[in-house]
This record gives structure tokens, sequence and C-alpha cells, in this order.
């Protein structure tokens, strides 16, 4: 009898219907919860991914905001240092696409916040970012240093970098 292969662990933020959970889960990664705000988007990823995931019994398996599980979970989200592989996920694009008035005041790009406090309490050692191409040009904040404006993409560089990251950027 062989050893047992390592199955590595993630946890995918803003999941949608679960299409990069799927796809993980195909290339046999192991899942560990899923994070998903919209009931309907949740109720699909339901009825096709939750038994394939191991859903920890401290969070229901239901639609939840990351705000709610960030501020209700937090000591559980970091009692799983060392233990997640991969936080994978898409914030919200809205605020950042051409087809919108990319508006740096777009409440839904708090959600990148939201993704990075996440990442914060779980440490993981791999982060999948992805977001659309106005992610790179919608901009974050000044930076007076250097006196230039640091997009979201940017920002979310310098923050997982600060973390201790090594950041590897593209546009597909």
């Amino acid at each position: 009898v062989g050893e047992a292969m390592y199955q590595p662990r993630f946890i995918d933020a803003f999941a949608g219907c679960g299409g990069l959970s799927l796809g993980l889960v195909q290339a046999g990664w192991m899942g560990t919860f899923a994070i998903e705000h919209h009931p309907s988007a949740f109720e699909t990823f339901r009825s096709n991914l939750v038994d394939r995931f191991e859903w920890p019994d401290w969070l229901p398996a239901s639609a939840h905001s990351i705000e709610d599980i960030l501020l209700n979970q937090s000591a559980e989200l970091a009692a799983l240092r060392g233990t997640i592989d991969l936080v994978a996920g898409g914030p919200p694009c809205q605020g950042f696409s051409a087809a919108g008035k990319r508006r740096p005041d777009d409440p839904r790009n708090k959600m990148t916040e939201h993704y990075l406090n996440l990442i914060e309490l779980v440490e993981p050692s791999l982060i999948l970012i992805e977001n659309v191409r106005g992610f790179s040009y919608t901009t974050h904040h000044h930076d007076k240093e250097k006196n230039a404006e640091v997009s979201y993409a940017g920002h979310v560089a310098n923050r997982l970098q600060a973390l201790g990251y090594d950041v590897y950027s593209t546009l597909l």
C-alpha cells in the first residue's frame, strides 16, 4: 500500500457559483470552504460543490459576506494558518470595469481590502486574485513620496509584499 498523496487545500473567496472551485477540485485540490454573499449564486455552489469540500463546523454552508466572516470568525480563520495552500478569488470588478465609471469611491472596491484582510489572517502559501483590466488603471491613492498615482493592482501588490509575499502580475 503506497503513501497517501498530499491534497493541497484552498479557500475560494467571492466564489460565485463555483467555476474556480470546480477547476481546482478537478485538478486535485481540496476545498476548505467558499465565501459567496449572493444567495442564488451560493445555492448553485452548494448544489454542485459543497459535498466536495471539507467544510468547517464553525461556518454554516450558506451565503455569507466576507465582511461578516472577517468580523465573526476571525479567530477560526487565524487558526487555519499553516494549513491553507491557496486563497483564490476575484473581488467584485464593477468598480474597475471599462463598462463602468471607475469611481474610486465605489463601495464594491472595498471588497479588495476585505480580501487582503482574509489573506492577512489565514496566511496561505499562495494567493490568486483575479480582476478586470481596469484594476490596473483605477487609482487607489496618490503616493506623495513618489508623486504618483497608485492603482488598485499596485496597492494589492504593495500590501502583499509588505506581508512577505512575492508578487507576480500579468494581464491575460
